[in-house]
């Protein structure tokens, strides 16, 4: 997400100081600023309140708990999955089904095509972030 609002930040100081100087910026900034500082804020704290320590810093070894008796599952990611119909169609379907309703591929094939409409045909540049 941060990578994402990084390349917005970057796109609107661009577009929006060639004609308006840094008024899109500046109420881009303002307006984003509290609201990551208290998001990004409130959920680090929280998580590092649940976490054990770092084990690792740099080249020196920590003392720590053994993360394995927790949670004996290696690590995974959603893109590993994007290729696997059984997840998709055992995991993933059922939770969107659960929260979207019964018409959810409707939702998701509305939402997609605002998208690309939106990219394609929408206002200005700057309302693109596209040059």
């Amino acid at each position: 997400m941060l990578a994402t609002i990084g390349a917005l930040t970057i796109g609107v100081a661009v577009l929006g100081g060639r004609r308006h100087g840094c008024v899109p910026s500046a109420v881009w900034l303002g307006a984003n600023g509290d609201h990551l500082r208290l998001l990004y804020g409130r959920k680090n704290r929280l998580r590092a309140q649940s976490l054990p320590p770092d084990r690792q810093l740099g080249p020196i070894n920590l003392p720590g708990p053994d993360q394995l008796p927790l949670d004996p599952r290696p690590p995974h990611s959603l893109s590993e999955y994007y290729n696997d119909p059984n997840i998709w169609k055992l995991k993933l379907f059922p939770v969107l089904h659960d929260r979207l309703g019964p018409l959810w591929p409707v939702i998701l094939a509305v939402v997609i095509v605002a998208l690309v409409w939106a990219l394609v045909r929408g206002g200005s540049a700057l309302m693109r972030i596209r040059p």
